[in-house]
């Protein structure tokens, strides 16, 4: 697994940096990523967003999304990964999907914030 992210992550930064330069007129850019912290992704970015939801909603989507997994091993992952706590503390925004309430609502502060910026800090 760490030679496959070795490989992997350079290139996933590199195609991302390719389409911000296509998109440079945009006021900013968003990077989706769900190892953002883990790969180092994050040190290349101005701010962060976290999306957070409880583990088992978390367990849940992941079953229906890809049966092919059991819970077992949505947990072993999820015990590789950085503690919620952890990116909680190096986000800039915390969002929280829950299902409890709508999530649209919560992420225009985050918009209206990052549109003030300009967007040379995106770059």
């Amino acid at each position: 697994m760490k030679l496959l992210n070795h490989l992997t992550h350079p290139q996933v930064g590199q195609d991302f940096q390719e389409w911000v330069s296509l998109h440079q007129d945009y006021p900013y850019l968003l990077n989706e990523a769900a190892l953002l912290f883990e790969s180092g992704r994050y040190k290349t970015l101005h701010k962060t967003i976290v999306v957070q939801a409880p583990e088992k909603l978390r367990i849940e989507r992941v079953l229906l999304r890809d049966p092919h997994r059991s819970e077992a091993d949505i947990r072993a992952i999820i015990q590789k990964q950085m503690p919620e706590e952890e990116k909680k503390a190096r986000a800039d925004f915390i969002l929280t999907n829950d299902e409890s309430q709508m999530l649209i609502p919560k992420y225009w502060p985050c918009t209206s914030t990052c549109a003030k910026w300009s967007k040379s800090a995106f770059l």
